[in-house]
């Protein structure tokens, strides 16, 4: 556990954190496991799963779990969200 010390930032996506109050507890959470220093991200699974295919470039991502995303960020880095 002592490397978690050495961590600048943390991001982590969760479904089910798309009100605020849900992602501020997460965050505290996250928050509690590492150092003061630390920044720590929370946001929808959605963020993570478009990030891991498109590497940060516009892009769509559409999850059909136990309740259905829309998740996108278009050229000018404008972020939409359709849920249900």
């Amino acid at each position: 556990m002592h490397h978690l010390s050495e961590l600048n930032a943390v991001f982590a996506g969760f479904s089910g954190v798309s009100r605020l109050g849900d992602k501020q507890h997460m965050q505290e959470l996250l928050s509690s496991l590492v150092n003061y220093e630390c920044d720590v991200y929370v946001d929808n699974d959605a963020v993570t799963a478009l990030y891991s295919g498109t590497l940060g470039q516009p892009g769509i991502v559409q999850i059909s779990g136990t309740g259905p995303i829309t998740y996108g960020i278009n050229q000018r880095g404008v972020h939409e969200c359709v849920c249900g």
